[in-house]
């Protein structure tokens, strides 16, 4: 439920989801990665599957859903996201080569997206919060800040649009919209 005091940060925190590299994808496959287009190009969308089909192939201990977290992710360049996703397709699982390691989430992703989406977050969440007799927006964001670290996200889930249309049609008292939990990803 929205309400004062420390509500606040349970909201703005649910809608973060972290991810640890290569561990982070399980049990996908080509074709349920290729049903959910992700974020950023078509050379970034193949870098989304081959790092969840090596994943896949390779036994990853995680239990992460890949997809949902390869879709998420706005790659540096179409360039890099091309050849890592050749390194995937090629590499042996055991040992994992240094050139798949090179590969992962953090290395891939174009963090300016994700932080800026973080940001938009805090923002709507202070928003419907002023609105409800919170803190002001002001504080609020100044708060969260303490609490909340937007440098540290990586990738936007695809519910991430729905979310801040969620938070804005928000009745005061309501709880935080499914469509934002685990909105942003983040490293840890």
């Amino acid at each position: 439920m929205l309400s004062r005091g420390g509500q606040w940060a349970r909201f703005l925190s649910v809608a973060l989801a972290t991810t640890n590299g290569l561990a982070a994808c399980k049990g996908s496959s080509s074709d349920q990665v290729a049903k959910k287009a992700g974020r950023g190009t078509a050379a970034c969308h193949e870098w989304q599957r081959a790092i969840c089909d090596f994943s896949a192939r390779c036994g990853s201990a995680a239990q992460a859903n890949c997809e949902d977290q390869a879709a998420s992710i706005t790659c540096k360049s179409d360039d890099l996201a091309t050849s890592c996703a050749a390194e995937f397709d090629k590499a042996s699982c055991n040992p994992v080569p240094v050139s798949v390691v090179s590969c992962d989430f953090s290395q891939v992703a174009d963090p300016a997206p994700a932080v800026k989406a973080c940001n938009d977050y805090v923002l709507a969440v202070c928003n419907v919060g002023a609105r409800c007799n919170g803190p002001p927006i002001d504080t609020c964001v100044a708060d969260t800040a303490t609490q909340l670290d937007c440098s540290k996200a990586i990738g936007v889930d695809l519910s991430f649009e729905q979310c801040l249309t969620d938070l804005k049609a928000l009745t005061c008292g309501a709880n935080l919209p499914a469509s934002c939990n685990g909105a942003i990803k983040a490293t840890r």
